[in-house]
């Protein structure tokens, strides 16, 4: 039993891990609150994440804050983007689907695909930003690279 509540047991690391995730989440929340900095915050948000999986020491807050930081330019550019971009294609899907006929239905359907590929696209971005110093419109494209070659991952990241 005393090896049980061990600060090295597997029990107590579990504990640790699902705590640090916790309090990663509350600060990506608390960042987030602003819609606009949601991209510097998720960029952050995997940071830290990525740095946790490979075990590398590091501290929570100031890891989050100095990935906040560091990304925080580009992540209001690409928050920005994803905004204009969502709002466009929304307003763009339903226009068409109030279009009777089969013009309607086709062009309802593309501004559909076309959404959910930027929304795939998205979710590459931030894990990109995260890793890797380019510019914006290298993750940009770099993102909608892998969207496209690695189709199985996509689907299971767009189903997570």
């Amino acid at each position: 039993m005393n090896k049980l509540f061990n600060l090295d047991s597997p029990l107590m690391i579990c504990l640790s891990r699902f705590a640090d995730m916790i309090l990663l989440s509350l600060l990506w929340f608390v960042c987030s609150i602003p819609i606009i900095t949601i991209g510097p915050s998720t960029a952050a948000l995997y940071y830290v994440t990525m740095k946790m999986v490979r075990q590398e020491e590091i501290k929570l807050g100031a890891g989050f804050f100095h990935a906040f930081k560091a990304n925080f330019k580009q992540g209001i550019i690409l928050n920005l983007f994803f905004i204009v971009v969502g709002t466009v294609l929304a307003l763009d899907y339903l226009i068409m689907a109030g279009v009777e006929g089969t013009y309607g239905a086709i062009c309802s359907a593309c501004f559909l695909v076309l959404g959910i590929w930027v929304l795939c696209i998205m979710f590459y971005t931030y894990p990109l930003q995260a890793q890797f110093v380019n510019p914006v419109l290298r993750t940009l494209k770099n993102a909608a690279i892998l969207c496209v070659r690695r189709p199985l991952n996509t689907v299971v990241v767009f189903a997570v």
